[in-house]
């Protein structure tokens, strides 16, 4: 037990220490250097993800604490339940003919009769679990409204499917991938653009360093649906021409691995320094053109505060 509780305080320490820090004792502003291609610097990412575009340089910031949905696998059952304040209603199985919100049917489920695992059919002579097909109606923490069905789960992934209510109509379907880690996913209904490229925000990986092996809140870099990314160490940033890399080379996220993620930097356990590699990232857009980017910083040029993350990009032409 005393093991248990010193690891559990360790990890609190480094997760503490290495995220929450303002200022991480970071002295002067570590990075590759200065730059005359366009760069982007980041709101701070622990305050919520960061969705970059790069054919236009637009961004949109998203509180990842504000989450809607949390899913865990309780005694190999997979099931989700409700943040607080949000509140649920089932519409039947017709997907696209949920059309409305009937705000009167809301409810909290306290008894989990809607939520849990009641999405699922289960067959004891296969073993296998199918879903429903429900149709959820679900008032989010920001009194916003969507609708969303679970469409499978397989191997620690949810496979959902949702559209966002405007006002009026339920707009376009999308599909996500809700992956747990320490057998746990959380999942926000928010209205983030569907063009942008990479996210920077803080990931929950498993760390395995020395003697301390756990899991840590670190500053990672997600890629969108479509987008594919190579990592190039063995030339300079100038050097690198994207579009002579072929399609075949560009590697792409999972519900449960990423590309990039939190390889972009290194970190002193000592000076508790984020320091950029430096690495070039060669990126292929969702709409097949080319670029290239690489982080300089993690620290507020000004302030020298962790979490806000400078990048230099280029668009291929």
């Amino acid at each position: 037990m005393l093991k248990r509780l010193l690891l559990l305080l360790f990890t609190l320490t480094l997760t503490f220490g290495f995220i929450a820090c303002d200022d991480d004792d970071g002295g002067d502003i570590v990075g590759p250097g200065d730059t005359t291609n366009p760069t982007f610097t980041s709101n701070n990412i622990k305050d919520g993800s960061v969705y970059f575009n790069f054919r236009d340089a637009s961004y949109v910031q998203v509180d990842d604490d504000v989450f809607d949905l949390k899913f865990k696998e309780i005694s190999r059952s997979p099931e989700f339940f409700l943040n607080d304040n949000v509140q649920i209603y089932e519409a039947g199985t017709d997907f696209d003919a949920v059309t409305s919100v009937d705000t009167g049917m809301y409810t909290d489920d306290p008894d989990t009769s809607i939520t849990g695992g009641n999405w699922y059919n289960y067959d004891f002579m296969t073993h296998t679990l199918s879903t429903k097909g429900i149709v959820y109606v679900i008032k989010t923490t920001r009194d916003t409204h969507a609708k969303m069905r679970i469409d499978d789960y397989d191997n620690g992934v949810f496979m959902i499917r949702y559209a966002l209510y405007d006002g009026t109509t339920f707009g376009a379907t999308h599909q996500a991938e809700v992956g747990l880690v320490n057998d746990e996913g959380h999942f926000a209904f928010v209205d983030v653009p569907s063009q942008w490229d990479i996210k920077m925000g803080i990931i929950l990986l498993w760390v395995e360093d020395g003697g301390f092996a756990g899991y840590m809140n670190l500053p990672g870099i997600m890629l969108n649906d479509g987008v594919g990314v190579v990592t190039i160490t063995d030339q300079t940033f100038e050097e690198v021409d994207p579009t002579t890399l072929p399609e075949s080379a560009f590697q792409t996220d999972t519900a449960t691995e990423y590309v990039i993620g939190d390889t972009w930097f290194e970190y002193d356990g000592e000076t508790h320094i984020v320091t950029s590699r430096g690495y070039t990232y060669a990126v292929k857009l969702a709409d097949g053109s080319r670029a290239k980017f690489r982080v300089l910083t993690y620290y507020n040029e000004e302030t020298n505060e962790s979490g806000y993350m400078k990048i230099e990009y280029v668009l291929a032409s």
